[in-house]
């Protein structure tokens, strides 16, 4: 599970600590003790998409686009705001994988090496750090134990380096946190800010997914292009936010029923 931090404290499990200032418009007060788990799940939540959304712009990078722009993965925000002051917001994250046929191995494409398909996790967020089992916390934030993330395609604690590709380990912990979001019901008998979640696999044009890929990927054996394929999937969690009454309008997590 996360670990939350609204100061400097140590880690129960080793894990990826995110201070509150590299993680778009949380903040240390959010991350309290006394804060509900439900609460403080969706401001991470919301939180570390927007940062991603953020440094990756509104390009898609998905293999149907230009070479030299492809990562493999795509962030998306849909906005409503169906009632005064409280918005819905939709964020979907579209991630493209390599299946190599003869070993059921999948990565997000293209494959790691000297191409443009890289993306470290210093990158976004230039002040996270990999901290030991009973390790020191630095500050408020909050720290991503990897071995939740391994189940959703992260490598192991030990073979992560920050400043290095982490494409794998960005998409495993939004991958993560899609899993572990609850939706509230009609009834209103769970807790929640997530109003709705859902999973789609689809399989992109191979002809061009294919032709795209191959050229920018390392460790391929490009005389048997039919012994792999590309598979896609968007992951996709919409939250409700309320803005405050105040000069800045900044808003909050709505968790319903209170």
């Amino acid at each position: 599970m996360l670990e939350y931090f609204s100061a400097a404290g140590e880690a129960t499990n080793e894990g990826i600590f995110i201070p509150v200032g590299d993680l778009s418009g949380l903040l240390a007060t959010e991350l309290e003790v006394g804060d509900s788990d439900e609460a403080k799940f969706a401001a991470f939540t919301y939180s570390f998409f927007k940062k991603l959304k953020a440094s990756l712009t509104d390009v898609s990078y998905l293999t149907t686009q230009t070479v030299g722009n492809i990562l493999g993965l795509t962030f998306t925000q849909a906005d409503e705001a169906p009632e005064p002051n409280i918005h819905t917001v939709g964020m979907s994250l579209i991630t493209q994988l390599l299946v190599n046929k003869g070993s059921q191995e999948t990565k997000v494409l293209p494959l790691n090496g000297n191409n443009s398909g890289q993306l470290t996790f210093t990158a976004v967020f230039p002040n996270a750090a990999k901290v030991a089992a009973a390790g020191a916390v630095a500050g408020a934030g909050v720290v991503i134990p990897t071995e939740d993330i391994e189940l959703f395609g992260s490598p192991a604690h030990a073979d992560i380096t920050l400043a290095s590709d982490c494409r794998q380990v960005l998409t495993s912990i939004f991958g993560y946190c899609y899993a572990m979001a609850t939706v509230r019901d009609d009834a209103g008998t769970i807790s929640s800010a997530f109003t709705a979640k859902s999973r789609a696999n689809t399989f992109p044009t191979l002809s061009t997914a294919i032709t795209n890929a191959i050229p920018l990927a390392t460790g391929i054996d490009t005389t048997y292009p039919s012994s792999y394929a590309i598979a896609q999937e968007t992951l996709s969690l919409t939250i409700e936010l309320v803005l405050n009454d105040n000069e800045t309008h900044s808003p909050n997590i709505r968790v319903t029923p209170q």
